[in-house]
């Protein structure tokens, strides 16, 4: 049996393609045996292409699905899969060479942890240059945080492995054992949001998660405008998907009594998207225009958490 899985869902990513599997070729591997399986999902550009001819070692899930979106496309890699611990990575990121030597070595040391958490960096961090070029433990460690709020926050932390809420999509390490169905994330979430179910859903069944600062992974995405138009509707996609899930899982008093924090949530996490002064004045705008409509809509999120069925998605899953 495989001791390690990669995941890869890719749509049009031939401008990524290349960084994510080269670094996967140069990562240290130490004695795991490990599998790289990619699924093109439905692709308009030369993605599925450039793997199958330049990177042959890695393994391309055919089917006949087409465009199914990011969840779902990962939940047949998954199937597919046949590591102990499943990694998923986005198209877009650029694995450190110590980056799963450090997040299995987290894993297999800790029995009672299902997933380990990663350390992300971004562009406007550091360059990737200058990321490709520094030791593990000479970068800094960022770490995405679930909030009380329902949020998630990225935000520097200390440099130290330690009990994490949250696991980020982007790049996370999971026992496969864990998931008894054919399930890694909730089949009922399209796109967003879903690491949070995931993660909720492992806390909910009694296991743990740890940070990992040495396992570092850079993601080499373009730097957001949330005050463009593109990135507004994506917003209201993200808050709409996060309404729901608290939605879904919690009792409707539970809710009731939650749902101003959920509210001001969508204000607060403005502060967390990198944007300076002027460009965040339209941030906050558009986050105080959102969170006044949801406010709005309250009586329709309680009536759809009281005909949730809250045991449908905590079913995915193998308890401690």
């Amino acid at each position: 049996m495989m001791d390690l899985s990669i995941l890869i869902s890719t749509f049009n990513g031939e401008k990524d393609i290349r960084l994510l599997l080269d670094s996967i070729a140069e990562i240290e591997k130490n004695a795991y045996f490990l599998e790289v399986i990619l699924r093109d999902d439905c692709s308009s550009d030369d993605t599925s292409k450039i793997v199958k001819e330049e990177y042959k070692w890695v393994k391309v899930l055919e089917d006949n699905y087409g465009n199914i979106g990011f969840v779902k496309s990962n939940n047949l890699l998954f199937q597919e899969a046949e590591g102990k611990v499943i990694c998923c990575v986005n198209q877009d990121t650029i694995l450190h060479p110590r980056f799963v030597v450090e997040g299995m070595r987290m894993i297999n040391q800790n029995p009672e942890v299902a997933g380990v958490n990663t350390n992300m960096i971004m562009p406007w961090i550091m360059p990737l240059d200058k990321y490709r070029n520094a030791e593990s433990t000479q970068l800094p460690a960022y770490e995405y945080q679930l909030t009380s709020y329902g949020y998630v926050r990225y935000i520097e932390v200390e440099r130290q492995s330690r009990e994490a809420n949250f696991m980020t999509g982007g790049g996370f390490f999971v026992r496969s054992a864990v998931f008894p169905s054919n399930y890694l994330f909730d089949p009922d979430i399209d796109m967003y949001c879903e690491d949070t179910e995931l993660s909720l859903r492992l806390q909910r069944h009694g296991w743990k998660m740890l940070y990992c600062p040495e396992a570092v992974i850079y993601h080499n995405q373009i730097r957001k405008k949330a005050t463009v138009f593109r990135d507004l509707i994506k917003l209201i996609r993200i808050t709409k998907n996060r309404f729901a899930l608290f939605a879904r899982i919690e009792s409707p008093s539970s809710y009731s009594r939650r749902y101003i924090k959920y509210v001001l949530g969508i204000i607060n996490k403005m502060k967390y998207i990198g944007l300076s002064f002027p460009k965040n004045v339209g941030a906050y705008i558009a986050g105080i225009v959102i969170a006044v409509l949801f406010l709005f809509f309250f009586p329709y999120w309680l009536n759809y958490s009281k005909k949730s069925k809250k045991n449908s998605i905590l079913s995915l899953i193998q308890k401690v």
